[in-house]
């Protein structure tokens, strides 16, 4: 047995560097051929969180599998601490614009910038990402841009899939309140779906959108959009200038415009 097989070399075990395959490492190699797919559906289920605000499954989502994407990509030699830093500093940029200081998308497009830049860097080996001198060199520069650029091709496609099979879906009406207003106590559900619909219809923004956030209208929360996906703040009267996907679309209203027109919520 190994004990005997120390005794027979003279050699401490304590001394032996065991190189058998980790758990962490045997995952990782199973999912190395996957780590393109991971970072695009890291990506959709953080859209799909922006689509779909204060549920926090699709950011849960998005969390394993960003985890997922970066423990392959560690064990593999190809991602260490810069790379996590850029990725998740870009999207804090990002949740800056969105959340907290809209700067009219610099800080958005910067932080999309920054971690982009760290994807493509999660695809290179940590060995010669810096050093252009290195002995094929830019043949893992391409391999990286490649991965990269497929990650968000399946991450668009996927996206656009999903638009337009979710509100299809029985649950995901009910985990993003995207089913239409039927009826109210005081009117009848032909007349709240017309009004609804109709153009120039006002309400009030009960949540900042963000783009995506909820009205009230007719005493109801309603699922709604930002047109154009600015940023606007609750409480702010809103017009919507129409639906898509089963929510309203809505844009801000100047105050010194509401002023003639009766607001009913």
């Amino acid at each position: 047995d190994l004990d005997a097989l120390y005794r027979q070399l003279g050699g401490d075990p304590a001394t032996v560097l065991n190189l058998a395959p980790s758990s962490s490492e045997k995952l990782s190699w199973s999912l190395s051929g996957f780590a393109p797919m991971l970072a695009a559906l890291t990506v959709i289920f953080l859209l799909l969180e922006l689509k779909a605000p204060g549920i926090g499954i699709w950011a849960m989502l998005a969390g394993v599998c960003g985890v997922l994407f970066f423990i392959c990509q560690f064990y593999m030699e190809l991602a260490s601490y810069p790379e996590i830093i850029l990725v998740v500093g870009g999207l804090a940029l990002i949740a800056v614009e969105i959340f907290l200081v809209p700067s009219g998308g610099l800080l958005a497009l910067s932080g999309a910038a920054v971690s982009l830049l760290g994807l493509v860097l999660a695809f290179m080996p940590d060995a010669s990402q810096f050093a252009p001198s290195t002995p094929g060199w830019g043949g893992s520069v391409l391999d990286a841009l490649m991965s990269s650029a497929a990650a968000m091709i399946v991450a668009g496609g996927g996206l656009v899939v999903l638009i337009l099979a979710l509100p299809r879906l029985a649950v995901t009406r009910k985990l993003a309140s995207m089913d239409e207003i039927t009826a109210t106590s005081s009117t009848d559900a032909d007349t709240v779906v017309t009004n609804l619909t109709a153009r120039g219809r006002r309400a009030l923004a009960r949540s900042d959108l963000t783009p995506n956030g909820y009205i009230v209208i007719d005493g109801r929360d309603l699922s709604a959009e930002a047109e154009h996906g600015e940023f606007i703040k609750a409480g702010t009267t809103v017009e919507i200038v129409g639906m898509r996907f089963g929510e309203a679309l809505v844009r801000a209203v100047d105050a010194s415009a509401t002023s003639d027109k009766k607001v009913t919520v």
